[in-house]
């Protein structure tokens, strides 16, 4: 007797069996629910590519888009180190680009970075906005052809005064071209060191905001400001004046150091100098700038001439201690031994004994803040 065999189940059926499986996070799911699954990755592309939006309770699986566009650089672009500098893109270079609607701006930022040779720290990139890393192409609008602008961005170093202005590479150029004014045809205004005559411009050294008697001086038949300079000030120090009211920069006082390599005692001088004819003349921000290269290159040979000159700002213009005197006195209370070893120091302080008062009270202090650490070390023992 022959039987009939059973009838094989449809697809349909197969799939409604609800077969238990596991997914990659080891939860159990139907073969129903993995092929669908399946089919939604099929239909949504790669994975980090898709997007599912919920309408109705129903998966809508939307794709994403590209997107080209193009970064414009709006500055020249360098890879600076304490060396050099070396420009690796130039101002207006174009660069294309594509991305999805839903990448993150991070992505370009290092790719950018990666493929011309720079710190992707030290860039801004712009649209309507400063962009963020956790920006996309959707969040921010986007759309096909546009700009995106990338330029250096301006740093402003911790504890230095306005030394980010020094250190601006993007401004490079335009620091050249008014430097270069500097010696321009048709200056106005004059400073008179001895036999030197140094031309400059009324207009810019007024908009510097310095004091008004800067030039409030003499006028020639022609109608030129002349500005007469005590002898005891050098020509470079009125060029370091200058620049900085040119360019906002006194890239030539970090200079100074490289090229009067080994004669600390020049250094010293002209920094000395900057600083009290900008406090003369008003120049608050250079005189900072100034301490701050003096407190850089403070040695033996050249602490007391720094200290000498602050402690006479001290008394006429100042209420309290400038940080260069501080850290004149702490630089000699740390290296006593090779202060007193060292013959410019003792030809100056036989030349100027009244610094030794402000010196002896400063050992004091730190013989009695040691006695204090000591005893607070031994109570709590």
């Amino acid at each position: 007797m022959s039987s009939t065999p059973p009838a094989k189940p449809s697809i349909n059926e197969e799939l409604g069996q609800q077969r238990p499986s596991q997914n990659k996070r080891g939860k159990k799911v139907t073969y129903s629910e993995y092929t669908t699954d399946m089919a939604v990755g099929a239909l949504s592309g790669p994975k980090g590519h898709r997007s599912r939006t919920q309408q109705g309770g129903s998966k809508e699986v939307k794709a994403d888009e590209n997107v080209n566009f193009r970064v414009v650089a709006k500055s020249n672009l360098y890879l600076t180190g304490s060396e050099r500098s070396l420009l690796r893109v130039k101002s207006g270079n174009v660069y294309s680009c594509l991305m999805t609607t839903s990448q993150k701006m991070s992505s370009l930022f290092r790719h950018y970075a990666k493929y011309h040779g720079l710190r992707k720290e030290g860039l801004v990139f712009t649209y309507t906005d400063v962009l963020k890393g956790s920006d996309t192409p959707n969040v921010v609008g986007l759309k096909k052809d546009e700009e995106i602008w990338v330029r250096e961005k301006e740093v402003c170093e911790t504890g230095s005064p306005q030394i980010g202005v020094i250190t601006e590479k993007a401004n490079k150029s335009w620091n050249d071209d008014m430097k270069n004014n500097i010696r321009s045809a048709a200056p106005d205004v004059y400073f008179l060191v001895g036999e030197a005559r140094i031309g400059a411009h009324q207009a810019v050294v007024a908009a510097r905001g310095g004091s008004d008697t800067i030039l409030k001086g003499p006028k020639t038949k022609d109608g030129d400001v002349v500005i007469g300079v005590n002898s005891e000030y050098t020509v470079e120090a009125i060029k370091v004046i200058l620049e900085f009211i040119y360019t906002a920069s006194v890239q030539g006082v970090l200079d100074l150091a490289k090229r009067l390599a080994g004669t600390p005692i020049a250094l010293a001088s002209i920094l000395t100098e900057a600083i009290e004819l900008s406090k003369l003349w008003g120049f608050d921000t250079l005189v900072e700038i100034c301490e701050y290269g003096a407190v850089e290159s403070i040695n033996a040979d050249n602490v007391l001439q720094y200290l000498t000159s602050n402690q006479r700002l001290t008394a006429e213009n100042r209420s309290s201690q400038s940080p260069l005197t501080r850290a004149c006195m702490q630089f000699i209370m740390e290296n006593m031994k090779t202060v007193t070893a060292s013959e410019s120091f003792n030809d100056q302080l036989t030349n100027n004994p009244t610094l030794i008062i402000p010196i002896l009270r400063k050992a004091a202090e730190s013989v009695t803040e040691k006695k204090g650490r000591k005893r607070k070390i031994s109570e709590s023992k």
